[in-house]
């Protein structure tokens, strides 16, 4: 009310509302009417105000009301930064964020942001790991509402870091018959627990013509080099195992059968 008046007595204001957007009711008279958040922001609203007197006598006129939203969102929770191997991210996460697929993060994670009416959540993801799993997922969450609020705001590193458990096994010594037309198959290293690596193989050979016993003798040294771990050591890091104490299974062929 903005100073209705009657010569005599008034006895009660009442409100409409012209369209009910959150409670039927508010299209009949009464003493309040309510607003809510299918209301739209800033834009007004027209609603019928009636004075009625002691008799029965009223009067009404027409207001626009504008509703305001005030609060800004807020971030009720965030995940914490984490820290995952390059086999986690061989195993379970590079194919699917690569093809957009970044529900797989869901795992580590999500934030909650709410508002008092809408919140328009947006989510963005970026990556950046290297082929020997070094690197970084980030995710970041934004909840804004309609109102133009501040909006609230999420961050999550996760760190992909390098573990290198790798193994190699070099060809046996070959003995071959001298009346062979064509050289046997020397075999080469077999590699394996290798997903977070780059491996590169090469091999150089010594050829002994005068040797007891033999036609000929070709010594073949290989060289396995590791270069997700060569670059930064400066050198090869290697410990020799054999077949029990490293506690894997070769076959005949040098491949691995299983290993734990």
């Amino acid at each position: 009310d903005d100073g209705s008046y009657d010569n005599c007595c008034l006895d009660l204001f009442q409100v409409s509302r012209m369209i009910a957007s959150c409670d039927p009711s508010d299209l009949a008279f009464g003493p309040y009417i309510t607003f809510c958040c299918e209301d739209e922001v800033n834009s007004p609203i027209q609603v019928a105000f009636r004075a009625t007197d002691c008799y029965g006598n009223y009067n009404e006129c027409m207001v626009q009301i504008y509703v305001n939203d005030k609060l800004p969102p807020v971030l009720d929770e965030c995940p914490p930064g984490i820290e995952i191997t390059c086999h986690v991210w061989e195993d379970q996460l590079e194919l699917a964020l690569n093809q957009g697929d970044f529900s797989v993060l869901d795992q580590f994670g999500t934030a909650t942001i709410t508002d008092n009416c809408i919140v328009n959540m947006d989510y963005l993801v970026s990556f950046q790991v290297n082929v020997c799993g070094y690197g970084q997922i980030a995710r970041t969450w934004t909840g804004a509402d309609n109102s133009g609020n501040s909006p609230a705001s999420c961050n999550q590193i996760i760190e992909v870091v390098h573990v290198s458990e790798w193994g190699v096994s070099f060809p046996e010594d070959l003995v071959a018959s001298c009346t062979d037309s064509d050289l046997p198959d020397f075999g080469e290293p077999g590699i394996f627990m290798e997903d977070c690596e780059l491996i590169g193989i090469s091999f150089e050979d010594q050829l002994f013509n005068i040797v007891p016993d033999a036609c000929y003798k070709i010594i073949r040294t290989w060289a396995v080099i590791n270069w997700c771990v060569f670059e930064n050591n400066g050198s090869d890091i290697w410990i020799e195992y054999d077949e029990i104490e490293a506690g894997i299974d070769f076959d005949s062929d040098g491949d691995l059968d299983n290993h734990t």
